[in-house]
């Protein structure tokens, strides 16, 4: 279960991830069409559908290399100054690489975003909410399908698992049922009895009234005499 509950904190982890890697290749784009970081015409939209898009995402920020934000979808951010410690840590983070941290009851995602000459025009930042256990009930129908799913999977798991020794128990019941009418030998069962050790029994009854009838047959056969 703990090793479920990972992945399926990587799972949600990897969605943002590719949130903010769609806003960062959008924003690169305009960067090589020759548009400066704070001109490009569709970092609006780009960064209000990353939002639209998962609705645990809180805020997605654009900021120039001294931190100012350019672009928000928090108007009332824009012209403020990201921490300083986020913008270096985010800015000193490798072009292919993500930086992560968590600030109080969220989590933080930047990413470096390169202009035409490969020089760090501009870093991305996008803050969510953490996933938390009294969330449940308010969760994301993304969320609720997969934990209906995992849910379905134990379900016919356990399932599987009871048909399984079900089955293993009817056969060894059937094997005793056979030995009693005489079809097969068998020996005791933990489950169903001694039975094999019963059969024996009634067989060695059986022989010994089969040895006392030709007994007496022989002596009737003398008295005839």
């Amino acid at each position: 279960m703990r090793r479920l509950n990972a992945e399926r904190i990587e799972l949600r982890e990897s969605r943002f991830r590719f949130s903010l890697g769609v806003v960062r290749v959008g924003l690169e784009g305009g960067l090589r069409l020759g548009f400066t970081a704070s001109e490009i015409p569709l970092a609006p939209a780009l960064l209000e559908q990353a939002r639209l898009r998962e609705k645990d995402i809180l805020s997605v920020d654009v900021f120039d290399p001294s931190g100012r934000i350019l672009f928000t979808t928090d108007q009332g951010g824009l012209g403020a100054k990201v921490p300083a410690a986020w913008r270096d840590q985010c800015l000193a983070t490798p072009p292919s690489g993500v930086w992560t941290a968590k600030d109080d009851d969220d989590r933080l995602q930047c990413a470096v975003v390169l202009d035409a000459l490969d020089v760090k025009a501009a870093g991305v930042l996008l803050r969510y909410r953490l996933e938390g256990h009294d969330r449940f009930f308010g969760a994301s129908p993304r969320d609720l399908g997969w934990f209906l799913s995992a849910l379905a999977i134990f379900t016919a798991v356990g399932g599987l698992s009871g048909w399984f020794l079900v089955r293993r128990l009817e056969r060894r019941i059937l094997k005793a049922a056979d030995a009693v009418v005489g079809d097969v030998v068998t020996g005791d069962d933990a489950v169903v009895g001694p039975v094999g050790s019963a059969m024996r029994a009634v067989a060695d009854f059986e022989a010994a009234v089969s040895t006392v009838e030709a007994e007496a047959d022989s002596l009737d056969h003398i008295d005839a005499r």
